[in-house]
Order: structure tokens, then C-alpha cells, then sequence
């Protein structure tokens, strides 16, 4: 189970990066976009048909987009250019997000099946615990029984073969066990 919470958290820690990585990505595309739908007037004041559609970006015959052309604006190009990679890279980013996501509820899920799984394992455990214990003093007493029943068997033997060979008492001492005085 711990396995499966170490994935668990290193998808969230994966799904926090993409987040941050997409925000980043988001506010460079907001930074273009300013730029590219500002107008530049001439130094005149008046607006030059060719920067009319400076903010607009025409599609190009493959459908793509294609930066749009300002003089003295070179870098215009590159960040379009830029742009356009960190925006593919930003809907592959949400991509692997959106899997991660779908990854990390099925990793939630499994964590929930194996965690009650656990805890039903436990239980069992448990009762088995608790027969082991109940055996254990069974077995002990038993074993206390078995004891006593050996001690009294070795006594009884010993004891036994005395009572059937009665040893040779004096008479003196018969007689004295019977309550009457020898005399002389």
C-alpha cells in the first residue's frame, strides 16, 4: 500500500508541474497576444493600412497560423515563433495532465479496493490472534494437567510396591501400634 502512496503522490506532484507549467505557458501566450494586437501609428498619427490587422493572424494555406509582418518588428517573428511552440507544448502538457488525472483517480480508486482489502485482512488477523490465545491457555493448562498426572503416577508407583511388601516390624512395635504395653 505504501507503493501505491508513493505513486499517488508523485502524480499529484507531476499534475502541480503541469499546472505551473501551463500557467507559465498561459501568461506568455497573454503577453503575445498584447503584443501582437498593437497598433502601430506612423509618426504622424495616422494608422497605415498594413498595421490595421498587426493584431489579427491570418491562417496560412496548411491551416497554421503565420506571424504577422511589421516593419522594424523582427522579433515579432521570433516570439510568434516562440509562442507557437509553448502553445503546442502547453496543449501536450494539458494532455499528460488530463491523463495524469485520469491516472491518479484510478490510482485513488485501486488505494481504496486494497486499503479495505487491508483492513479486512486485519480483522481476520485478528480473530486469529485471539483463537492462538484461547489455544494457547488450553494448551497450557493441558500441559499443567499432564504434569500433575506424572507427579502422581510417580508417587503412586513408589508408594505402591511398598504397601505389598510389608517389612519385618518387632513385636514391641506392633503391639504399641495396637494401644497395649509389652511387658517384660
Amino acid at each position: 500500500m505504501l507503493h501505491h502512496e508513493s505513486l499517488i503522490d508523485k502524480a499529484n506532484a507531476r499534475v502541480r508541474d503541469l499546472i505551473s507549467t501551463s500557467h507559465s505557458i498561459n501568461l506568455q501566450l497573454h503577453v503575445m497576444q498584447e503584443v501582437l494586437s498593437m497598433q502601430h501609428l506612423k509618426e504622424d498619427g495616422d494608422l497605415d493600412e498594413r498595421d490595421v490587422s498587426v493584431g489579427k493572424e491570418a491562417p496560412g494555406p496548411s491551416g497554421e497560423l503565420v506571424p504577422p509582418r511589421i516593419e522594424g518588428c523582427d522579433f515579432v517573428t521570433s516570439l510568434f515563433e516562440t509562442m507557437c511552440r509553448n502553445h503546442s507544448k502547453m496543449q501536450s502538457l494539458m494532455l499528460s495532465e488530463s491523463q495524469l488525472e485520469k491516472e491518479l483517480a484510478d490510482c485513488r480508486e485501486l488505494n481504496k479496493l486494497l486499503s479495505a482489502k487491508v483492513h479486512e485482512q486485519e480483522r481476520k488477523l485478528c480473530g486469529f490472534v485471539q483463537e492462538l490465545d484461547r489455544t494457547k491457555s488450553l494448551l497450557a493448562g493441558m500441559e499443567d494437567t499432564h504434569h500433575k498426572l506424572q507427579t502422581a503416577k510417580a508417587v503412586m508407583r513408589y508408594e505402591l510396591p511398598r504397601e505389598e511388601t510389608p517389612s519385618p516390624q518387632p513385636a514391641a512395635a506392633v503391639w504399641r501400634a495396637r494401644g497395649r504395653t509389652v511387658s517384660g
